[in-house]
C-alpha cells in the first residue's frame, strides 16, 4: 500500500463497497425471513379463523380465542395456561418461519455469506 499515490484510499474504496453490498445482501435475507414468518402467521390465522361469521378483521383474535379454546376443551388445560400455551404455540410458529425463510433467502442471495 502507497499512501502518496493513493492505492491504499482506492483499496479502503473497494472494501467498503464490498462490504455494503454484503450488509445489503444480508438486509434482505432477514426482510426475506421476516416476511417469511408474517405470511405463516396469516395463513395459521386464515387456517384456524376462516370458518367464522366475524368479519376479517377480528380473524386474528378468533383465531388466538379458537385455539386457546381447543387447548383448554381437548388438552383439559386451565384457562390461564391455556393462554400461556396458545401464546408460545404462536411464537414457535413464527420463529420456525423465520428460520425456515432465512436458510432458504441465505441460498437465493449467497454473496451475502461469501
Amino acid at each position: 500500500m502507497n499512501i502518496a499515490t493513493g492505492d491504499g484510499w482506492r483499496q479502503l474504496d473497494q472494501h467498503k463497497s464490498t462490504l455494503s453490498a454484503g450488509l445489503n445482501d444480508m438486509n434482505k435475507v432477514r426482510g426475506f425471513a421476516v416476511l417469511t414468518s408474517l405470511l405463516a402467521l396469516v395463513g395459521l390465522i386464515y387456517l384456524l379463523a376462516s370458518g367464522s361469521q366475524a368479519p376479517v378483521i377480528q380473524w386474528p383474535y378468533e383465531a388466538f380465542q379458537g385455539l386457546v379454546f381447543t387447548l383448554a376443551w381437548v388438552l383439559g388445560l386451565p384457562e390461564s395456561i391455556s393462554y400461556l400455551v396458545a401464546a408460545f404455540v404462536v411464537m414457535i410458529v413464527l420463529v420456525v418461519c423465520f428460520l425456515i425463510g432465512h436458510k432458504f433467502a441465505r441460498c437465493l442471495f449467497a454473496s451475502a455469506y461469501k
